[in-house]
């Protein structure tokens, strides 16, 4: 952040390079997780044999938040980036 701060002087007011209260934003993962639910289902299902990792219970996890069941949270964009990242390059 320092650095771009610093690139961005005399582009962007000091007032805002030097503003403390930022906050982030919440992004709706679990209404996007919704809409491409299918996709994700057949991801998990297809992937190759994973070590370390039981697809039927991945599947099984990531339905339960999607279905209400558990809450959603980081673990869902985890289970799906790393079938995704190990089918493509294993």
């Amino acid at each position: 952040k320092h650095i771009f701060r610093e690139a961005m002087r005399g582009i962007v007011p000091d007032a805002v390079l030097e503003r403390r209260d930022k906050l982030g934003f919440a992004t709706p993962e679990r209404q996007w997780f919704q809409q491409i639910r299918p996709q994700i289902g057949d991801l998990l299902r297809n992937t190759p044999d994973i070590p370390l990792l039981d697809a039927d219970a991945a599947a099984r996890y990531l339905a339960d938040m999607l279905d209400g069941k558990r809450p959603f949270g980081w673990q869902a964009w985890r289970l799906v980036n790393f079938s995704r990242w190990y089918s493509l390059f294993f």
